[in-house]
Formats: structure tokens, sequence, C-alpha cells
């Protein structure tokens, strides 16, 4: 769960966390690029461990660190329609690799495809919510659960 209250961010319930979200903005903000670009470090960590790979943990805290990183931005100032469409045209063109073209890509970036697929979807996130998208019909429970999350 992510809470953005009068400009500071707030994770969960865990203590550690939330004693992390009185930092500077900035530091905060540098401290999650760091996070969400060591995913292919920690996907790489997890080969060949299979109950590691189970659980995952780090690579999910990248992952969030990429969900965290863009509501801080969109937070930060009114975005443009042509902006939001460039956005929305990229991320769908990166997701649209990853799924059709994932083994190519997997063998030239190797766990740096995984930095791919999760940059396109926050851009995606980003471009819809910039763009007032709203949910298709008979998915609206699924925005729900993304709002509630």
């Amino acid at each position: 769960m992510v809470v953005i209250h009068r400009g500071n961010i707030l994770f969960g319930i865990s203590p550690a966390v939330l004693d992390a979200a009185t930092l500077p903005r900035w530091l905060l903000v540098l401290a999650l690029a760091a996070l969400a670009l060591s995913l292919p470090v920690t996907r790489a960590a997890l080969a060949g461990n299979e109950i590691w790979q189970e659980k995952a943990y780090l690579p999910g805290m990248s992952a969030i660190a990429f969900w965290v990183l863009t509501a801080m931005l969109k937070q930060q100032r009114p975005h443009s329609r042509t902006f939001a469409f460039s956005l929305l045209g990229l991320g769908l063109i990166g997701l649209l690799g990853v799924f059709d073209f994932g083994s190519e890509l997997w063998a030239r970036l190797g766990n740096g495809s995984m930095l791919l697929l999760c940059s396109a979807a926050a851009q995606c996130v980003f471009a819809c919510d910039a763009l007032n998208f709203l949910p298709v019909h008979g998915l609206r429970w699924l925005a729900d659960m993304g709002r509630l999350s």
C-alpha cells in the first residue's frame, strides 16, 4: 500500500519504512531509484535457487519502487496530453516487445529485460492516469483493486 499525503510517501505498516518516508524527498527518490535499478542484480541472485525464486522478495521490492517513483512523478505537476500519449506509445511498444519477443530480449538483455517490463508497465499506468482513461466495461473491479492496494 502506498499513501501519498502532503508530499510525503508512506508504505504499508512497517515502522522502519515509515521512518524512511521522513527522509528528504531527493534522498528518498535516490534510494527508490537504486532499488528499482537493482532489479537485474536481484533477479540474477535468485538463479538456481528454487526456494527463493518462489519468494522473490527483492525483485518484488524493485517493482514496487518503480510504482512509487511513478506515483511521485505523476504528483509533481500536470503533464501534457502529448507527453502522456508518447509515454503510452513507448510503454505499449515495450510491453509488446517483452510479450512477443521475450526470448530474444532475454538472450540480449538477460535479467535486464525485467527492467524493460517494469518501466514499460509504469509508463502505461502513468499515461492512462494522466489521460483519465476509464476502465473497460467489465474490468472496473480490477481498477478498484488497484485503487485500494
